[in-house]
């Protein structure tokens, strides 16, 4: 804790001039992302109103050319500000990693939400049935009005929370929005456009998070293991899919729906804990620091003092050193095991120092280096 309130200083107090060079950068990969759900939105939207053979050779065609892009690519390496004009981090803060029930929760995090997504395979299958020449372009505006609202989402979420409350968006705003969707397909002739936008939407939010998952371990992307935790992440998705749709053709309708039902209410509840003690864990984090930086602050304003009398009342080095040490209200016999001198010596320097500086004990020392204090802040 001690270490991260040292870094988490030292970066508060770094300059914005200060640059790191040679990678895209946490913050930029996620405005590509949500670039890249714009353009696919608006191709969606424009694609509906042309006729089926120029639809389906401009489709035939994006494969061809995102490789061709590919493949010519190269990478730029420019100076990154490491914090940009309005304050914000480049880089997005990383799980805390250190006990065993950090790590659990920052499992937990990632995995609930992406099984919570798996029941959701059942009913994305209600809109075959309404499939027809009336309801196809109305069908496919409402899937790119839900991409393109899933990139303006990702957008405020980078510009607003890119911070160590990050990930909780997901958890308790995003999440939620599965039970208004499993309420739409219970009535998909009526609701089938608020449900397409909402599953379209929260699709593209769950990718995106995907994708920033490397960028919320220790293990940064610049490292060997930075596919981990992404691989895990789609596993967990595309395992959650493949689970019910093996249980949808299994079990019982009535007794599918009961175990979807109790699936999404299970890891709701379970990320709403989590994200507690998320909070609770940050909370704890951000009064350790605070701590550290007061002690941090007492220390710096008593060596001003200290400093004010050895220059006043000409004091040696070593008196200093033990009116820094009386000051912080330690008694004679720490100060001889702190010095390595015997009691006897360090009882001499307080007698000269208290002559000196014209006060009688400990406690006078201590008022004189307030008054001190009050004047210096005059």
């Amino acid at each position: 804790y001690c270490s991260d309130s040292l870094e988490r200083c030292s970066n508060e107090k770094r300059s914005k001039s200060e640059i790191i060079s040679g990678s895209l950068g946490d913050r930029r990969a996620a405005y590509t992302f949500a670039g890249a759900c714009l353009v696919s939105g608006f191709l969606t939207l424009s694609l509906a109103f042309f006729p089926e053979t120029i639809a389906r050779a401009v489709l035939m065609l994006l494969p061809a050319t995102a490789g061709f892009c590919f493949i010519i690519y190269e990478p730029r390496t420019k100076d990154i500000p490491i914090m940009d004009d309005e304050g914000f981090s480049e880089k997005l803060p990383t799980f805390p990693f250190a006990t065993r029930k950090e790590k659990i929760i920052a499992i937990c995090l990632i995995a609930f939400p992406l099984f919570c997504r798996g029941p959701v395979i059942s009913t994305q299958i209600g809109w075959i049935g309404l499939q027809n020449e009336e309801l196809a372009i109305p069908m496919q505006t409402a899937i790119a009005c839900g991409i393109i609202v899933a990139a303006i989402i990702i957008s405020l979420i980078v510009q607003r929370v890119w911070n160590n409350s990050f990930i909780l968006v997901y958890e308790l705003f995003v999440q939620p929005l599965m039970f208004i969707a499993f309420q739409t397909a219970q009535m998909f002739s009526d609701l089938w456009s608020i449900y397409m936008l909402i599953i379209d939407s929260t699709y593209k939010i769950t990718l995106f998070y995907i994708f920033m998952v490397p960028f919320l371990f220790p293990n940064r992307p610049q490292s060997g293991k930075s596919a981990t935790p992404l691989l895990w992440s789609f596993a967990v998705l595309i395992g959650g899919r493949a689970l019910f749709v093996a249980l949808g053709n299994i079990e019982p309708n009535a007794v599918y729906a009961g175990i979807t039902v109790v699936v999404v209410l299970v890891t709701f509840v379970g990320a709403c804990i989590v994200s507690f003690a998320f909070l609770q864990q940050q909370a704890n984090r951000q009064r350790t620091a605070d701590t550290f930086i007061t002690r941090e602050q007492l220390k710096s304003e008593l060596g001003n003092c200290c400093s004010v009398l050895e220059n006043q009342y000409k004091l040696t080095p070593r008196e200093t050193e033990i009116v820094t040490l009386l000051a912080q209200n330690y008694r004679a016999p720490y100060i001889a095991e702190k010095l390595v001198l015997s009691l006897s010596t360090v009882k001499t320097h307080m007698r000269n120092i208290y002559a000196k500086l014209n006060v009688h004990s400990q406690a006078e020392l201590l008022i004189l280096l307030d008054t001190i204090s009050e004047q210096s802040q005059k």
